[in-house]
């Protein structure tokens, strides 16, 4: 046999031998060899940075009594929970999660009352806010309110707190409030302090 065709058989060997070695290690046929292509396409990756909540857009800013904004350090908006007042329509004069004092355990004076039946529904999801310690849907929720007006009996300092009452209607806070006394008395105001009404249970 000539010398041609025993070289021709030892790299055929050495070929069909390699390509069999590499078989059994788990590699593609090709793989390692230069020139050779292969069709593994690297995967997908996503980084966590790149994961976002597609149905996130920028809130407006909320105008607040003393003329600033609500915001956080950052300057994002605060969220607004609306999950969690549960509006009682059962309209038979039940209002379940709702405490406010009677008469007799904090007697107000020169504040005329206003009944619960008398009240906008989310003035009761208000009251049921502040008896259950919130969520709240605004920061300024349970900030000290200063009777400046003077309209509620006097007190000391830090002795009211308000609470908005969100109004449907408006973009931002809105005039309607709830405020509270420590005795546990609660007043209703429709339009941002010039009146109050001291709600009766």
């Amino acid at each position: 046999m000539s010398s041609r065709i025993l070289r021709s058989l030892t790299v055929l060997m050495a070929a069909l031998l390699g390509s069999f070695g590499l078989a059994a290690c788990g590699k593609p046929s090709g793989a390692d060899v230069p020139g050779a292509s292969s069709n593994v396409q690297p995967s997908d990756s996503i980084s966590i940075g790149d994961i976002g909540n597609p149905g996130d857009s920028p809130s407006s800013s909320r105008p607040t009594d003393d003329g600033t904004t609500d915001t956080e350090p950052d300057g994002s908006m605060s969220p607004v929970d609306t999950s969690s007042p549960v509006t009682d329509t059962s309209g038979d004069g039940e209002y379940s999660g709702v405490d406010v004092a009677s008469p007799e355990e904090c007697p107000v004076e020169g504040v005329d009352p206003i009944d619960l039946d008398d009240l906008p529904i989310e003035a009761i999801d208000t009251l049921r806010l502040i008896a259950s310690d919130g969520p709240y849907p605004f920061d300024r929720d349970g900030l000290t309110f200063q009777n400046r007006e003077r309209l509620l009996p006097k007190q000391d300092r830090g002795y009211y707190r308000e609470y908005t009452v969100i109004d449907p209607s408006q973009d931002d806070r809105g005039p309607r409030r709830v405020v509270t006394g420590e005795c546990g008395e609660a007043f209703y105001t429709a339009d941002h302090y010039d009146s109050f009404g001291w709600i009766q249970g």
